[in-house]
């Protein structure tokens, strides 16, 4: 749904995020070697550094931004978030978890919101849809996350009410104890979905908010089918069928957006 015309300069910027995104999660690098790969990564797409092969995508990730007129803070909040992942970063509460994101997610939204010329007014419910998508990803894979890389994204405080850790995620099943930790992050992350809702109002482009429409549908399946369903007991994620009807209407949403915008004007 995004015009062809962006699309390249999308790829330039998933390139780079998916580059520092494999140096944080490579479990053969030390922490510290990894904070140096991120940084040589930044220092090129500021131009303070000259690019070799492992950072290139910097470069051409620079190239872009020259050409669309777009901040290098979008990237660098990115690295941001990948310097807290290799260093093994802990949250103690919610409010931690959402910082996280702040870096980690919003940026992602912030950008192609940008690259579309919408207005600054989009940015804060696009912080609530990225931040609820990067939740739904951590509860997804918290097993996964913690058996590869003894890395957790569920805030201390939700483990300590119950008096369960991080090795309760290796579990077959999850225990009540933690059934409840994560419905009480998933309700939350269901009022960042609700926070967000207003984003295609303030969206201008249609393409976009077909994206968004779509994005936002599949987003509430999936939280609702990791509400009905265990990740220790199985990978949960969207059927072919979640898909398409999330497509169907996430498209007929965002063009009955804009009809609603025309009678409003």
């Amino acid at each position: 749904m995004i015009p062809a015309k962006f699309r390249p300069h999308v790829m330039a910027y998933y390139n780079f995020a998916r580059t520092a995104d494999d140096i944080a999660d490579n479990p053969s690098i030390s922490p510290r070697k990894k904070v140096a790969m991120l940084d040589e990564l930044e220092a090129v797409l500021l131009d303070k550094k000259k690019a070799s092969k492992a950072t290139h995508v910097a470069k051409v990730l620079r190239k872009s931004l020259e050409m669309t007129r777009i901040t290098t803070k979008h990237a660098t909040d990115l690295l941001v978030a990948f310097r807290m992942d290799a260093k093994g970063a802990k949250y103690d509460s919610w409010a931690d978890l959402m910082n996280y994101c702040k870096y980690s997610a919003n940026p992602v939204g912030r950008y192609m919101l940008d690259l579309h010329d919408e207005g600054k007014e989009a940015y804060w419910p696009s912080d609530m849809l990225c931040s609820a998508l990067q939740v739904i990803n951590h509860i997804q894979d918290m097993q996964k996350d913690w058996q590869e890389m003894r890395r957790s994204y569920i805030p201390k405080n939700f483990l300590a009410e119950g008096k369960i850790t991080e090795k309760d995620f290796l579990d077959k099943a999850m225990k009540p104890e933690l059934r409840k930790a994560i419905d009480e992050m998933l309700d939350m992350t269901y009022g960042l979905l609700k926070e967000a809702a207003t984003l295609p109002m303030v969206t201008y482009s249609r393409g976009l908010r077909m994206e968004v429409c779509t994005i936002h549908n599949l987003a509430v399946r999936l939280l609702l089918k990791l509400k009905n369903n265990d990740v220790l007991q199985k990978h949960i994620e969207l059927s072919k069928k979640d898909w398409f009807l999330g497509t169907i209407t996430g498209i007929g949403n965002g063009i009955w957006r804009e009809k609603l915008k025309m009678i409003k004007m």
